[in-house]
């Protein structure tokens, strides 16, 4: 399209003048015509003026006015990316002209093109009246005025415009412009006839609160102007939320300053009842534990007219003392007489078990011929108070021997509980006798086979003529016990080594003395060595019933290397229950594997955590059912590496995700960027992580920030909402970042953790996810303040994901450390591959938490174990009041997370075949907006699976091998070899290929260890 020249004659009688509009070089045209179709639609006229206007697009230096672009200006042309000339360049004027004969409708012939608005060569027509021409240059569209810029067509000078504006306030009304093309000025005291005004529907209209009313306006003629319906106005407004008569005026003014008005009634009425909207709706129906105070989070209330009608809410019929379903019931009514009701689903559930208190000692001595009487025990339930108990089992006080009574209580939900007592009956003229030790007890313990028949201040009781075993077991936690002299009352037995002892009949008192040559552990108390303690204090180890508690600690030194850091065998009839917190972190098998493929090395033993190798896989444990967050799973097979013990599996399975759907995340990436992260597998490892996040598991409804650290602190992207369109950005962002410098990790920490707070999303995800190598040397070092501040954080909402990476200075140790007190999870990024696993692939569950500070407790019938031990989890341990406490934090279950936990058993001898309870798994966890937590209860059958399972055969292979990397003393018959056999059926059902790379890596670790 060239220069285009458009000639208007005006009417008979006015003032004859020349317009020419458009002058357009093909150059400007075809810059806005980027489709180069030769026409120029909506589209591309928008982007031309937007392009035009914003500031980055055009320049201002060089120039005097700041639109014309200047000599070399390239990045101020509006053109096609495929044809671009480096002259093209738009002025001012161009642009003005084209928005021009793009807003004069009347110019767009619509029989010429399909939508009547494209500009083609061929369709350009005249304009028909002076109006039309008015609304074609009024370019900001107020419909009353132009201003000289868009005059500039018709009034080219500044004087031109200047003799019309008449009333010299510097812009052109309608009347002025209109006299300016008509040639002529109106006659002062001349009326023209004004123009009429009619309402379009009806002129009343009835509505209810709160409707929806498309007001269809009014139309205007004027005799002079024709239809002047475009500026008619609404002068009134009706409100629309309160009951009531509302006049809507509506008015018009012609060119002559002649106005005309018409009015429509609203009336507007109260039609409908108050809205009800349920709190914390999910889960339906909501669960209420049986003898409970049921707490309902209640409702809120709205009405269209009448603000906030009264709720009155009842809860009467919801009775906790009985399990059932039951109803809440909110009622609210209007002052208009409306009333609107909603209820509220209530599950009232019994999951706990009853509670048996023994009456009298858990084991009663009696000579024979003496009468028994039971003393009894009593059982009660929260929802049905007092249970009967059933005895099964009888004495014979006439028989010497040791009789073993189990009381056993059951509810109607069908719970039941089982409690034991032993009965020793005795020749009056034999009575058992006492077994006392004496010597270096807080170094080593002492174990006995056959069990004693029973304990009296820790001393153990035999039959006289009993020949008994007794085992010395070193704990390895702080000292090196080289051997033990062992003697009875006074006369020598002779020297034993760990695990090694004397067997000797016992036929009347005796005390034996245990003298240990011995010393402390050297990497107990030299350097820094987080999770070691020094001076005999272990957190969580105790006697006095406190089972099992291995807690943490700060000590010194050197982490082990043989391996010794392990729970040992617990006799059971002193510590029947074992506490631990869970552990979904993975990180241990991920630098296994990270050991063996890069460096052809083994990991060290202190790095191979027994339950981050475990719960790296999944054991297609059943699927929890309706609102639980959970199911609790156990079976017993027999020990693979100790066949005359067994192993006991325990499990948590948490729900699957059904949908794609999750709530909405406020992300801070938190990444470490200091000189330590220069490597290949450290930060260009991290960069590709992060932005796989970014790719594919954030969305618009997410937000992401990302932060900085090395000497200091930088704020890469302020909290920013992942649209596609700002998706590229904040890759830009990931892509540019180097790595120098020191490592200020706390500084990282505090401004990460701010960004968090700032866009906090109630109900949402809110976590940091840190990436680093954890080796921080600037600012706070200390990890004890690390952890609090990490802990404070989390009690607020905002949790922590930690990736370790690189390996030599990873700090592994810290690392955990931090996830641990941050409520949150640590992984280890070895590959890419890792971290799509981790990140994308089990996104949920990394993120997504649905039951907090969930712990286990295992507490075992000593009638059939003799002796149990728990297999990893060394640095999860707890004792029986922390595991009561709900003020103790523990693990989190992600979405779709399982957790697996093995137990190494040495069952009580020559005990019955038919199903008897040997255990009692109680699962302690919160819900997400609680504080108060629920106890789930389930109970181990002493029925050994036979065959085992290919999913419990694998979960032994992975400790057989994780026991072989750590050289431990209980391996037993252990070796690659069977581990690789146990593992293999268990590589049937293996959709991602994890199983199978784990015998491949097994296998490497074999070769390598030959």
């Amino acid at each position: 399209m060239g220069g285009l020249g458009l000639f208007r004659v005006a009417k008979p009688g006015s003032m004859v003048f020349l317009v020419i509009f458009g002058v357009l070089p093909a150059r400007a045209f075809h810059s806005i015509d980027t489709s180069q179709d030769d026409v120029v639609s909506l589209s591309e006229l928008s982007r031309a003026i937007q392009f035009y206007n914003i500031g980055s697009y055009h320049c201002s230096a060089g120039t005097e006015d700041g639109y014309a672009p200047g000599p070399g200006e390239t990045d101020c042309l509006i053109h096609n990316s495929d044809y671009n000339p480096p002259d093209w360049k738009v002025d001012l004027p161009e642009l003005l002209r084209s928005v021009q004969l793009y807003n004069a409708r009347s110019y767009h012939e619509a029989t010429g093109t399909e939508d009547g608005y494209e500009i083609g060569a061929a369709t350009l027509v005249q304009p028909q009246t002076a109006l039309e021409r008015f609304d074609a240059l009024n370019l900001d569209e107020d419909d009353t005025t132009l201003g000289p810029a868009e005059a500039a067509p018709e009034l080219p000078t500044a004087q031109a415009f200047d003799a019309v504006d008449t009333d010299d306030d510097g812009v052109l009304t309608r009347f002025e412009f209109l006299n300016y093309n008509e040639g002529q000025l109106p006659e002062s005291g001349v009326q023209t006839d004004g123009p009429t005004i009619v309402l379009v529907g009806p002129d009343v209209v009835e509505l209810h609160c709160g409707e929806i009313y498309d007001d269809p306006g009014a139309s205007a003629f004027d005799p002079d102007e024709g239809d002047i319906s475009r500026y008619v106005r609404i002068t009134s407004h009706a409100n629309w939320r309160a009951p009531g008569a509302y006049i809507i005026e509506y008015s018009v003014t012609d060119a002559d300053c002649v106005s005309a008005t018409v009015t429509r009634t609203i009336q507007v009425s109260d039609g409908s009842p108050p809205t009800i909207t349920l709190k914390s709706p999910s889960p339906s129906p909501r669960n209420a534990e049986c003898g409970s105070t049921y707490t309902d989070p209640g409702a809120t209330v709205s009405d269209d007219c009448q603000g906030t009608p009264a709720l009155v809410v009842d809860k009467t019929q919801v009775n906790t003392g009985v399990p059932g379903n039951y109803l809440v019931t909110f009622v609210a009514t209007d002052s208009a007489g409306f009333t609107s009701t909603k209820t509220r689903a209530v599950s009232v559930t019994d999951s706990q078990v009853p509670i048996l208190t023994r009456i009298g000692a858990a084991v009663i001595f009696i000579p024979t011929g003496t009468e028994w009487i039971d003393p009894g025990v009593t059982a009660t339930d929260k929802c049905e108070g007092v249970l009967p108990v059933t005895i099964t089992g009888v004495v014979d006080a006439s028989i010497v021997g040791t009789y073993d009574l189990e009381y056993r209580a059951m509810d109607s939900s069908n719970h039941s509980r089982v409690t034991t007592r032993r009965v020793v009956v005795y020749d009056v003229a034999f009575p058992p006798v006492p077994v006392h030790f004496t010597g270096d007890l807080d170094v080593i313990g002492v174990s006995m086979s056959p069990s004693p028949l029973y304990y009296e201040a820790n001393e153990p009781y035999f039959f006289p003529g009993t020949m008994v075993a007794f085992t010395i077991e070193c704990s390895d936690y702080y000292y090196d016990v080289h051997s033990v002299t062992v003697s009875a009352d006074g006369v020598g037995l002779g020297d034993y080594g760990c695990y090694g002892g004397p067997e000797l009949q016992v036929d009347a008192e005796l005390t034996l003395d245990f003298a240990a040559d011995y010393e402390y552990c050297n990497w107990c108390y030299e350097g820094e060595y987080e999770g070691w303690v020094d001076e005999g204090e272990y957190e969580g180890w105790g006697g006095e019933g406190e089972g099992e508690g291995e807690g943490e600690g700060e000590g010194e030194g050197e982490a082990p290397t043989d391996g010794s850091f392990e729970n040992p065998f617990r006799l059971a009839a002193l510590y029947p229950r074992s506490n631990f917190s869970i552990d979904v972190d993975t990180a241990s098998y991920s630098l296994m594997r990270r050991f063996l493929k890069n460096s052809n090395e083994l990991p060290s033993p202190y790095d191979v955590r027994i339950e981050e190798f475990l719960n790296y896989f999944d054991y297609a444990y059943p699927r929890p059912s309706g609102n639980k967050p959970f199911t609790v799973y156990n079976d017993i097979i027999t020990c693979p590496w100790s066949p005359a013990h067994q192993l006991l599996r325990v499990g948590l399975q948490a729900p699957c995700f059904q949908t794609d759907a999750r709530p909405p995340a406020n992300l801070v990436m938190l990444l470490d960027v200091s000189g330590s992260m220069a490597g290949s597998d450290r930060l260009p490892l991290l960069k590709n992580a992060m932005k796989e996040v970014v790719d594919h598991d954030l969305n618009w409804n997410d937000r992401l920030a990302i932060v900085t650290y090395a000497s200091g602190v930088t704020n890469v992207l302020t909290s920013t909402a992942c649209t596609p369109a700002n998706k590229p950005n904040i890759l830009a962002k990931i892509n540019a970042l180097t790595a120098s410098g020191s490592t200020n990790g706390s500084g990282g920490l505090e401004m990460a953790y701010q960004a968090a707070r700032e866009h906090f999303i109630e109900h949402g995800v809110n976590r940091v996810l840190l990436g680093s190598d954890g080796d921080f040397n600037v600012g706070v070092t200390d990890v004890t303040t690390l952890t609090e501040m990490v802990q404070t954080e989390a009690e607020t909402g905002v949790t922590l994901t930690t990736l370790g990476f690189g390996i030599g200075n990873l700090n592994d140790v810290l690392m955990e450390s931090l996830a641990d007190h941050g409520n949150g999870n640590y992984h280890y990024v070895d590959t890419l591959a890792e971290a799509v696993k981790i990140l994308v692939q089990e996104s949920r569950s990394t993120f997504e938490v649905i039951a907090r500070d969930v712990k286990i407790r295992v507490e075992f019938d000593p009638a059939f174990v003799q002796q149990y031990r728990l297999i990893g989890y060394e640095n999860r341990g707890l004792s029986d009041q922390e595991f009561e406490d709900d003020t103790v934090d523990a693990g989190e279950l992600g979405l779709g997370d399982s957790v697996t936990a093995l137990y190494e058993l040495i069952p009580v001898p020559s005990k019955s075949l038919s199903p008897r309870c040997t255990a009692i798994v109680d699962v302690r966890y919160k819900d997400l907006d609680c504080d108060r937590s629920h106890l789930v209860t389930s109970t181990v059958s002493n029925i050994v699976q036979s065959p085992a399972s290919a999913d419990a055969n694998f979960a032994a292979a992975v400790a057989e091998y994780c026991m072989l990397l750590r050289n431990s003393k209980y391996k037993g018959s252990a070796t690659y070899s069977t581990a690789a056999m146990l593992a293999q059926p268990g590589l049937d059902v293996d959709p991602f290929g994890y199983r199978a790379e784990f015998v491949q890596l097994l296998n490497k670790a074999h070769q390598i260890s030959k």
